[in-house]
C-alpha cells in the first residue's frame, strides 16, 4: 500500500502551438525522452501504453551514475484533451513511497494551447521539490515545442523561457479510450541545455510497439 498525502502543485502554462502538438509531446516516447530532463537527470528510456489501464515508465540517469524512475497507470486518456495518471517515484530525492495523481488538461486558445497541470496527493515533504521541479520541466517542454520541425533533437542554446502561473479550478472526470499503444524510446539524444525560468504565462492509432536505441 502506498501512503497518500494532501499537498498539491498546480500550474497553468500557455504554449504557442496546437494542443495536438502539446499532447503528442506528452504521449510519444521519442519526444518525451528529449524534453523530460528534471534537474540534472537525463531520460534513458520511456515506455508508454497509452490507454486507460495502460502503464508508463520513465527511466532516468543522474550525472553521478545513479538511477531513478517515474511510473504509473493511465486512468484517463482523452486525446488531445486530457490525461490522468498515477505517479510513483523510485530513486532520487522524491522517492518517499507515495503514490500521487497527475492531471493534465489541454485547452485550445486561439491557435495556442493552455496546459493545466494538477499534481495532487503529494507528501508535505516533497511538495516544494515538485513545485520547483515542474517549473523547470515545463520550461524544457516550452523549449522543445518552440524548436523548428525536425530540429527538436538538437541542443537548445541557453535562453530564458517564461513557464506558467499557478491556477485553481475544479475539474470533472471523464474516461474514453484512445486505443492501445505500447511505445518505447531508449535512443540517445543531445542533452537539452537551457537556462530557465520565470513563473509567468507565455503567449505569443491501434496497437504499436516502438523501441529506439542508440
Amino acid at each position: 500500500m502506498f501512503a497518500t498525502a494532501p499537498a498539491t502543485v498546480q500550474r497553468s502554462v500557455h504554449y504557442p502551438v496546437s494542443r495536438e502538438q502539446v499532447f503528442r509531446a506528452w504521449t510519444t516516447p521519442e519526444a518525451l525522452k528529449v524534453w523530460w530532463r528534471p534537474g540534472p537527470y537525463i531520460s534513458s528510456e520511456v515506455v508508454i501504453d497509452l490507454r486507460p489501464g495502460g502503464q508508463y515508465r520513465i527511466s532516468m540517469i543522474h550525472p553521478d551514475g545513479s538511477h531513478a524512475s517515474i511510473s504509473g497507470t493511465y486512468l484517463e486518456v482523452v486525446a488531445p484533451e486530457r490525461l490522468v495518471v498515477t505517479w510513483v517515484s523510485e530513486g532520487g530525492p522524491r522517492d518517499d513511497g507515495t503514490e500521487s495523481l497527475l492531471t493534465l488538461e489541454f485547452f485550445e486558445r486561439g491557435g495556442s494551447t493552455e496546459l493545466r497541470l494538477t499534481h495532487e496527493r503529494l507528501s508535505i515533504g516533497t511538495r516544494d521539490g515538485f513545485d520547483a521541479g515542474w517549473t523547470g520541466v515545463l520550461g524544457k517542454l516550452a523549449a522543445h515545442l518552440l524548436q523548428p520541425q525536425g530540429q527538436s533533437d538538437r541542443r537548445i542554446e541557453p535562453g530564458r523561457q517564461r513557464c506558467g502561473s499557478i491556477f485553481s479550478k475544479t475539474t470533472s472526470r471523464r474516461s474514453r479510450g484512445w486505443g492501445s499503444r505500447i511505445q518505447r524510446s531508449s535512443n540517445r539524444a543531445s542533452p537539452i541545455s537551457t537556462t530557465l525560468l520565470e513563473c509567468s504565462t507565455i503567449s505569443s492509432r491501434g496497437p504499436r510497439t516502438w523501441r529506439a536505441k542508440g
